[in-house]
């Protein structure tokens, strides 16, 4: 969301970017002061039930020379929840947090497998998959122990999820859990 490239950038005439603002890095071009409002599905987990419940966040991304930030609303039953930050991450911490402990994201970012780098991250993951190392995993305490694990099996963005989700229903990892 916050690396949109211009490809073939020599093929294009001033006029036809005249509506964009591009921005020659080192050696690409980047769009820069833009807006983005998008809804995307997601599947949450009723953790009384247990049952699935398809959701549809309004996403809302803006981003410019100086700023960059993402809002999230959506409603369950009468229930509207919504945040706003710069990182994605922080969204669903506190999107989770609004839950009350009622629902989890049914995505790598709640998924009990998955985790962020110490080296940090931009503003949509990457979400790095221990699911290649469960039991290595779970027994993670603290940074060096993260650090020491074996090279994770995949990194997927936080709104992805695989067939091999399982709920993230206790702290464990770099990040721990927000419940």
């Amino acid at each position: 969301m916050d690396a949109f490239e211009l490809e073939n950038a020599e093929s294009f005439m001033d006029e036809d970017l005249s509506n964009f603002d591009i921005v020659k890095r080192q050696d690409y071009f980047e769009l820069t002061n833009y807006q983005l409002d998008l809804k995307i599905q997601q599947r949450l987990i009723d953790m009384l039930s247990k049952e699935e419940i398809e959701v549809d966040l309004d996403f809302h991304f803006e981003l410019s020379e100086k700023h960059e930030e993402a809002k999230i609303g959506f409603k369950i039953n009468d229930n509207y929840f919504e945040a706003k930050n710069g990182f994605m991450e922080l969204i669903f911490d506190n999107l989770q947090k609004q839950f009350d402990g009622k629902y989890r994201f049914k995505n790598c970012y709640g998924c009990l497998y998955g985790d962020y780098s110490v080296y940090g991250q931009g503003f949509m993951g990457p979400v790095l998959c221990f699911k290649n190392q469960k039991e290595a995993y779970l027994r993670v305490q603290n940074k060096g122990e993260y650090m020491d694990l074996d090279p994770q099996e995949s990194t997927q963005q936080e709104i992805f999820c695989c067939d091999e989700y399982e709920i993230r229903d206790k702290s464990v990892g770099y990040r721990g859990t927000v419940i």
